[in-house]
């Protein structure tokens, strides 16, 4: 029991030095934080909707049709009442501006793959891939970044994608 109570006195008399600390490092940050940062020139808008100030936007560089190219692919898993459903997507883009997309859904109550493929060419205007399917009338826009500046990691409309070849 004596133990107990000379821990606890301990922990009372060493509480205090965690808030000098602190009041420490407010100090030392608080003239950090004064500092400029970006000037009003750096901040321009990226987002949806407003013209990007590189050609891909969003942490990509010049030349982002080399980064693109080769085969991405994301796998998630979906549950639905007695069932889960493994659905993998796979992008890939070729160096000519064609690609092909495909869609494999696997449910395990069923144990059979359906794949649906289609092929499609691309552009690159701004921070959008920019895809037109085989046979389509029209294009469809997706967002496009790289995550965490890694050129094995393409963000597409908020999914990512992990490059395997």
């Amino acid at each position: 029991m004596a133990v107990a109570f000379k821990r606890f006195g301990q922990f009372l008399r060493h509480r205090g030095r965690g808030f000098r600390r602190l009041g420490g490092v407010a100090l030392v940050s608080l003239p950090l934080l004064a500092l400029p940062g970006c000037g009003a020139h750096d901040r321009v808008p990226t987002g949806p909707g407003t013209a990007s100030p590189t050609p891909g936007g969003r942490g990509t560089r010049t030349g982002d049709s080399q980064l693109l190219i080769g085969t991405w692919e994301n796998i998630q898993l979906i549950a639905v009442v007695g069932d889960i459903v493994r659905v993998t997507t796979t992008w890939e883009f070729r160096a000519d501006a064609t690609c092909r997309h495909t869609t494999v859904r696997l449910s395990l109550a069923e144990g059979v793959p359906l794949t649906q493929a289609r092929d499609c060419s691309y552009l690159l205007p701004g921070s959008v891939v920019r895809v037109t399917y085989d046979g389509a009338p029209e294009s469809i826009d997706f967002d496009f970044s790289l995550a965490n500046f890694s050129p094995d990691r393409l963000v597409l409309d908020g999914f990512e994608f992990e490059r395997i070849r």
